[in-house]
């Protein structure tokens, strides 16, 4: 159990963002911070980039928190790597 609380996180997108972090939420914490459009709050900014996923990608993604979103944004090829370390 000690184990995952010391795991981190690196998440590398396609635009050469590369974030780290504890938790997935911190991963779309820090996403958010970095995006031109970060929503008025977390999941509006989750629904927003949602939808330009699907315009980018022609794929929908389909999540029900951080961690299901960022993987999804994997499987669209929009997120190139998840690495625990």
């Amino acid at each position: 159990m000690l184990k995952g609380l010391l795991n981190m996180l690196r998440v590398s997108f396609i635009d050469g963002l590369v974030l780290e972090g504890n938790t997935f939420k911190d991963i779309v914490l820090k996403l958010r911070k970095e995006s031109f459009s970060p929503g008025k709050n977390v999941n509006e900014f989750m629904k927003e980039t949602q939808q330009r996923a699907k315009l980018q990608t022609g794929e929908p993604i389909f999540y029900s928190d951080a961690e299901t979103f960022i993987k999804e944004l994997k499987r669209v090829n929009l997120v190139t790597a998840i690495e625990e370390f």
